[in-house]
């Protein structure tokens, strides 16, 4: 017998949920380093200046890389969220198939912001130039 569509989405449930779990903890964990990154002065001392301007490329890096991440998760989703759109989900309406969707619309938007984040990052890199 042919796995259907929810079979496939349930299966992929598990695995995902453990990547997801890594990707927003690490999202909920880096956000407040960043911002409390951005929010410090520049300091007199050039050294220190340096330092903190140094501090602040690696975290740009770390938020790039965790931006590659939840892309990687979003590519491996998105075959599966093309079948849920295209087979159709509001007809009637199925709340495994939302819930995709859903997980995929967080993913999106926690790139977005992550973006942002790495943009300010550079900001703040050249403001201490």
């Amino acid at each position: 017998m042919t796995p259907t569509l929810d079979d496939e989405i349930v299966a992929v449930a598990t695995v995902m949920a453990t990547l997801l779990v890594f990707v927003f903890a690490y999202f909920a964990a880096l956000l407040p380093l960043i911002e409390g990154l951005r929010s410090q002065s520049a300091p007199d001392i050039d050294a220190d200046k340096r330092q903190l301007r140094s501090k602040v490329r690696s975290y740009q890096f770390i938020t790039a890389g965790l931006g590659l991440l939840m892309l990687s998760v979003l590519a491996l989703l998105i075959p599966l969220s093309a079948r849920a759109v295209a087979d159709g989900f509001f007809k009637p309406f199925d709340t495994l198939r939302a819930s995709l969707l859903l997980v995929d619309l967080f993913l999106v938007l926690t790139f977005v912001v992550l973006l942002l984040e790495f943009k300010l990052l550079g900001d703040k890199h050249s403001d201490l130039s």
